[in-house]
Parts: C-alpha cells; sequence; structure tokens
C-alpha cells in the first residue's frame, strides 16, 4: 500500500511540490518555535527559583567608605534593621552580598565564579553572603541538612550552605559535615538547598552561601525585606531610614523585588510571543494553500476515483487514500528538519519533547488539511463521473 502512495505522488509531483517545499518549512519553524516554548518552561520551573513574591529589595551604597568608616555605615544599616524588623508591616528581614537574584547579568559561572578548594580538588562556583534570616524572606527549599547562623562552630569553623549542583560536582551522596576551603577560612557545610538561580531563565549552578559579617561588607550591602503590607511597610522604611541613618555617603534603593521578576519574565517570553505569532499565521495560509491543492487535486482525479469505486474499492477506502497521500508528504518532509535538529539541538528533555510535539501537530495538520478533498472524493457518483471532464 505504501509503495502505491508513493507512486501516486511521485506521478503527481508537479502538483505536490508546492506542499512538500511549503511543509519543510513549516516544520522547520514550528520545531524551532515549539521547543523554544518547551525550553523556556522547563527553565522557568527548574528548582532554584527563589520566592520574590512581597519581597522588597534594600540597596545600602557606602561610597567613598572604607576600613572603620565602612564597618561604621554598615553598623548603622544594620542597627536600622533591627527597628525595621520591629514592625508590624514587616514579615522578615535578611541582609546580604551578592545573594538577590533577579539585579545581575547571566553570566557563565565557569568563567566568572571563584574556585573552591575542596578535597585536595578545586571546582568553579558562585560565592554569596547572607544572613539566618534569608531561609525565610525568600522560602529557599533546604533539602538537607539546616540553614546558616552567623554563629563558630565547635572546631571554630564557620557555617555554610550549598546548592545541590556541588555535590553532583564532586559526586557526593552528602555534603553534611564536609569542609571547604573558599578564600583561606575552612567553612563547614551544614545544608543544602535544592538550587540556586540568579536569573528565572539560567541554569542552577553550583553556589556556596557564607554567613555575612563586619569581615566581608562591602561598599554595596543588600537588603531583601519580605512584607505583609507593602504602601504601609514602604512608608515605614523610609521613616525609620531618615531617622537612622545619618551618614550622608550612605545612599538608599528600592527595588520591588517581584516587579523586577515580572519584568524579567516578561522580557524574556516576549521574544518567544513575538516568534509564535507569525508561526500562527504562517500555519493558517499553509493550511489553506495545502488543502487547495488537494481540493484541486482530487477534482483532476475524479475519474480515476470512479474507476476505483466501480471496480469495487469504497467511500471510506478512498478517503483513506487521499489522507494517507498527505501524511505520506508530511512524513518526507520532516525529513530535512530531523536532519537540522541533528545539528542544532542536544536533545535534552525539553527538546526531545519540542521535536515529538512537531511531528504530532504536522500529521494532524495533514489530516485536517485534507480532510475536506477526501470528504469530497467519497461523494462521488461513479456513473456522473465517468462522464467528468
Amino acid at each position: 500500500m505504501l509503495v502505491h502512495i508513493f507512486k501516486i505522488i511521485f506521478n503527481e509531483k508537479k502538483r505536490y511540490i508546492y506542499v512538500f517545499v511549503e511543509q519543510i518549512f513549516i516544520f522547520i519553524i514550528l520545531m524551532l518555535s515549539i521547543v523554544s516554548f518547551s525550553s523556556f518552561y522547563k527553565k522557568y520551573n527548574e528548582a532554584g527559583r527563589l520566592d520574590t513574591e512581597n519581597v522588597l529589595m534594600l540597596g545600602f551604597t557606602q561610597r567613598g567608605l572604607q576600613g572603620q568608616d565602612l564597618i561604621k555605615a554598615n553598623k548603622e544599616v544594620y542597627n536600622l534593621l533591627e527597628h525595621i524588623r520591629k514592625s508590624p508591616h514587616i514579615n522578615s528581614v535578611s541582609m546580604s552580598d551578592n545573594f538577590i537574584p533577579y539585579l545581575r547579568e547571566d553570566k557563565d559561572y565557569t568563567q566568572w565564579g571563584d574556585s573552591l578548594s575542596v578535597e585536595n580538588k578545586k571546582i568553579k562556583a558562585y560565592f554569596k553572603y547572607t544572613d539566618k534570616y534569608a531561609m525565610q524572606v525568600f522560602k529557599l527549599n533546604l533539602i538537607e541538612g539546616r540553614w546558616l547562623d552567623d554563629k563558630k562552630l565547635s572546631d571554630g569553623s564557620l557555617p555554610a550552605v550549598v546548592s545541590k549542583e556541588i555535590l553532583e560536582k564532586l559526586n557526593w551522596h552528602s555534603a553534611i559535615n564536609k569542609q571547604i576551603n573558599f578564600k583561606n577560612n575552612i567553612y563547614t557545610i551544614v545544608g543544602v538547598i535544592s538550587g540556586f538561580k540568579q536569573n528565572v531563565l539560567i541554569k542552577s549552578v553550583p553556589t556556596l552561601i557564607m554567613p555575612i559579617n563586619e569581615n566581608n561588607y562591602s561598599n554595596y550591602t543588600e537588603v531583601a525585606i519580605r512584607v505583609n503590607d507593602r504602601i504601609a511597610a514602604e512608608k515605614a522604611i523610609y521613616d525609620l531610614k531618615n531617622k537612622y541613618i545619618t551618614n550622608h555617603n550612605v545612599q538608599f534603593i528600592n527595588v520591588d523585588l517581584n516587579s523586577k521578576f515580572k519584568t524579567d519574565i516578561i522580557n524574556r517570553a516576549g521574544n518567544i510571543y513575538l516568534q509564535g505569532i507569525p508561526t500562527i499565521f504562517l500555519l493558517i495560509f499553509a493550511f489553506i494553500g495545502t488543502l487547495g491543492v488537494f481540493w484541486l487535486n482530487s477534482r483532476k482525479r475524479v475519474k480515476e476515483f470512479a474507476l476505483r469505486l466501480a471496480i469495487g474499492s469504497t467511500k471510506n477506502n478512498l478517503m483513506l487514500l487521499v489522507i494517507k497521500e498527505s501524511i505520506t508528504i508530511s512524513a518526507i518532509s520532516m525529513i530535512p528538519g530531523l536532519i537540522l535538529s541533528f545539528f542544532i539541538y542536544e536533545f535534552t528533555a525539553p527538546e526531545i519533547i519540542g521535536i515529538g510535539s512537531t511531528i504530532v501537530f504536522m500529521l494532524l495538520f495533514a489530516i485536517f488539511s485534507a480532510w475536506y478533498p477526501a470528504y469530497q472524493v467519497s461523494k462521488i457518483n461513479p456513473a456522473e463521473a465517468i462522464k467528468y471532464e
């Protein structure tokens, strides 16, 4: 049967060449669009995304301050935070350095990360400083152990938390009580989180999280605040800031992290949607064009169909014949796109799902675009069709 369909297509190649070329381009464009969407969805839902709902970010820049002046300014900021925590409009407050997400560019950690020494091995990772309140603010997913605090352990080392990617890099089943050497300091791992994503659509990368203290203060302090009532909280924060920050070199920045998160999503998703709009219009025009080609071709083959009916073929068989021709053309037209996919994809789960979805869509496209011409064929009256010119 398949050989017979190939012969029919070959004999009608001049009529079907338009459909064949059209469907090659449809498959490639559709595959690229669906794979992009599938990858976007997977990256969005990967472990490591921090909860920024109802979270404000305050940035304190201590310009021109060094040494004891910087420490004094940071203590002023710390004092402010203690008063902010007491506000009824505030849920929790966390102080950090290089920790808060959605504020930085996507950079390759293998180039921009720092080296950690672990069991005579060196691996690249991002390092971050924060306090014991970060868990409450960002609702981090702790999968082993506990969250860090600023208290030294019995052996004099400081506690640290790592992302599960560090375990994967070192082939560890458990990281608890393992020690890491970073910048001549020994840290003992007390907890493991499921991941840490600096931006919403990048993969979680190996991350070392350490307690922030006066020895690792920088001239820029990030403060994340989970609020109960945003408007009331912002007013309370500004009032307290004006009361407790007396150093004019300390500049104040306020960012709504959830708005930043949504803007990031909209900007990144916008490219996919913009790509999807012309794809939809292309599919509509292609569907109309393919339907027209099969309808015209069916009209020109009326005598052939009438003869098939006359020698015993059923109307359902004629419908299936036309639909099978359409499916076969679609299947052949997918081959160039599938070959291309081997060069541009690594066949990760979202890519396989995207390619598979495209194949299913193309087969459905072939069936529905040929259904009406096939239905018209089934209504042929053999006696009248023999006279058809």
